[in-house]
């Protein structure tokens, strides 16, 4: 496998898109720019809105997703919590 990328459903007919891997050795070649490319325009045929998500240090996701045509729309800072 070279490239990949999950979807997972939000809410209604959003889904997050995201976790795109691509192999160490095939970087920097397009391979995850056609990837997000077209399983967005398929999502989108299909009546579903995909929201890219991104932590905001990846540079080179952000770069990807820019390129495709997303937007940022918001940031969400994530927290964890813990129980004793």
């Amino acid at each position: 496998m070279l490239s990949y990328v999950q979807f997972g459903w939000l809410i209604d007919d959003l889904w997050e898109v995201g976790m795109i891997r691509t192999r160490a050795d095939r970087r920097r070649e397009g391979l995850a720019k056609a990837l997000l490319s077209q399983s967005s325009e398929e999502l989108l045929e299909r009546g579903i809105v995909p929201a890219y998500s991104v932590r905001a240090t990846s540079v080179a996701s952000l770069r990807t997703a820019r390129a495709v045509g997303y937007r940022e729309a918001f940031r969400v800072l994530g927290c964890s919590a813990r129980v004793h």
